[in-house]
């Protein structure tokens, strides 16, 4: 039924609509020409005012550019003082540019001589520090040390000091203890040479004893050994560019000798300990120091009695001193002068001194006895045609006795050569969380103050 009375019902569903609020309309019925003309009367307000915005904006422009433009016009005389003190300017940036680039030979001249002030103490300082670390007893009178048995002296005398300059000494740090010690070049004055690789085998105030390596200095206690001339300041440096990081510094050779029984443990408990704790790179940049001990190391140490060159040069000393002595002992000739001493060549004749000496002609092979005095040589021999083993036994003592203790044979000495790496420049070392949380001990392969082991002979 509903199917067929359906368009009925349209009053139905109208008033429904209109009681659910949504059965509003819209709709003109004014032609659409009238109806568009009047959204535009609508719109043309809104039209103007934007036209006169835009006309307002371009007179703004407009208005701002003439009124600078007249004032640039007016202060056109200021604007002239202002280009003149540019040109001025830029006149004397030009000028100063010719100063700056011309005078350079004088100026690399004036660096050069203001270097050569750099690094002038550096020795002064670092033979300071190495003469504070031999032991106190080398500033004790002879009268006060004859009273310490020889061998229990805390004594370490320095024979000779030698130095290397090396520009980068980083892969020199980094050796073994074995290849280091090799680097030992002592001082090239008597006796002084290669040394050999150190192979140990006898057990156990400041000044320098010994005169080089040959025969004891009879005079005082003064200082002796090479000094080297201080590095050249860096290239770059002096000419602004930039250089590589490295670490530069001197190999100094030390050759050292000590009556003390157990002298390779003195010096490796004084000498070189003091040194890599006092002159470290931590306390080098606390003392503002230009320099530090970055290695030391005892290379070659052997008794004197096992040194058969050092003892040649020692009889060779003595004999020498001996021969000027009997010279000087001699009676002048009035028509020669001061005679020589008989048989100088060829031995005493029988009788008189060559009989006392057995025929010694001079001390070292000359006609008298061998240099060992093991056999008498050809001269006379006061009859008795040989030397007195005694008498040979006694200037063996002679020669190998102490200038300062007479009665004292430095036989048993010790003689020690030191190796040690001194760095210039010493910068603050990097610190990293490896090294900063690492706590494992040292391994002594990577010790540069451990000395080698000395065993019992």
């Amino acid at each position: 039924m509903l199917n067929d009375n359906i368009a009925s019902m349209a009053g139905a569903y109208g008033l429904a609509l209109q009681a659910m609020g949504q059965g509003k309309i819209d709709s003109s019925l004014l032609p659409h020409e009238i109806r568009q003309a009047k959204i535009w009367q609508e719109k043309t307000k809104w039209f103007a005012t934007a036209a006169a915005i835009c006309i307002l904006a371009a007179g703004v422009k407009y208005g701002t550019y003439y009124f600078h433009n007249d004032r640039f016009v007016n202060n056109a005389p200021m604007q002239g003082q202002i280009d003149g003190t540019v040109r001025t300017a830029e006149g004397l940036d030009s000028s100063w540019q010719q100063i700056e680039s011309s005078g350079g030979p004088d100026k690399i001249k004036i660096t050069n001589i203001n270097a050569l002030q750099l690094y002038r103490d550096v020795w002064a300082d670092l033979w300071y520090d190495i003469t504070k670390a031999l032991p106190a007893q080398n500033a004790e009178s002879p009268e006060k040390l004859k009273a310490i048995p020889r061998a229990d002296r805390q004594q370490v005398f320095i024979d000779s000091v030698n130095s290397e300059y090396l520009a980068d000494l980083g892969p020199t740090l980094k050796l073994d203890p074995e290849n280091f010690k090799l680097l030992a070049k002592p001082s090239a004055g008597p006796g002084g040479g290669q040394v050999p690789a150190y192979a140990p085998s006898v057990a156990p105030g400041a000044g320098v004893r010994y005169s080089g390596r040959g025969g004891y200095d009879d005079g005082a206690r003064g200082g002796r050994g090479y000094m080297a001339p201080t590095p050249p300041p860096d290239s770059g440096a002096a000419t602004g560019a930039p250089t590589a990081a490295t670490e530069r510094g001197y190999l100094i050779t030390i050759e050292l000798t000590s009556p003390n029984k157990a002298a390779p443990t003195l010096v490796d408990t004084t000498l070189l300990k003091d040194l890599m704790d006092r002159v470290s790179q931590a306390n080098a940049l606390k003392e503002h120091k230009n320099y530090y001990v970055a290695r030391a190391m005892i290379v070659k140490a052997q008794q004197i009695s096992s040194d058969e060159a050092r003892k040649a040069i020692l009889k060779g000393a003595y004999d020498t001193k001996r021969t000027e002595q009997e010279r000087a002992q001699q009676p002048v000739d009035p028509q020669r002068g001061l005679s020589s001493m008989p048989g100088r060549d060829g031995g005493y004749p029988g009788g008189g001194r060559g009989g006392e000496y057995g025929g010694r002609g001079g001390f070292r092979d000359r006609g008298g006895y061998s240099a060992d005095r093991s056999a008498a040589g050809p001269g006379g021999g006061g009859g008795t045609g040989g030397v007195d083993q005694a008498e040979i036994d006694k200037l063996n003592a002679e020669a190998y006795a102490d200038p300062l203790y007479p009665k004292e044979s430095v036989l048993g000495d010790w003689e020690m050569t030191v190796v040690i790496a001194v760095v210039l420049d010493p910068k603050p070392p990097e610190t990293t969380a490896e090294t900063t949380t690492a706590s494992a001990a040292i391994d002594p392969a990577e010790d540069r103050r451990a000395a080698v082991i000395i065993n019992n002979r």
